[in-house]
């Protein structure tokens, strides 16, 4: 579910407080959007920033 509509789903007056208490990115989520970005336009691929390896979150 998009964020916008669960705020609004939630009553909550501001989008910014769904978003500081119900989404936490994950590195995994991360990665999972920078493939979609790449499939999307081979060319996005050079313009992101490089993952480390080590991260944990």
């Amino acid at each position: 579910m998009d964020p916008k509509t669960l705020s609004e789903i939630l009553g909550h007056s501001d989008l910014k407080v769904t978003l500081e208490y119900y989404f936490h990115s994950s590195l995994e989520f991360k990665k999972e959007q920078i493939d979609r970005l790449t499939a999307l336009s081979p060319a996005v691929h050079t313009s992101l920033p490089d993952m480390p390896h080590n991260m944990t979150d």
